[in-house]
């Protein structure tokens, strides 16, 4: 849950907050996306993220 908290600061970092000295997003300074995104937009990213993505053992 922690790498799930931690991607979700960083998207929203990048893409969602307007930073004061770019006045933009970096995501968007950098070209790697076309718009700012909303918050809307980020939680409709959530279900995407699965829970249970650890490798299962094989014996």
């Amino acid at each position: 849950m922690l790498a799930y908290s931690i991607s979700i600061m960083f998207f929203y970092h990048n893409f969602v907050r307007i930073h004061q000295m770019l006045r933009m997003p970096p995501a968007l300074k950098a070209g790697v996306t076309d718009h700012k995104w909303s918050i809307e937009e980020l939680v409709d990213l959530m279900p995407l993220l699965r829970y249970n993505t650890r490798p299962k053992k094989t014996s």
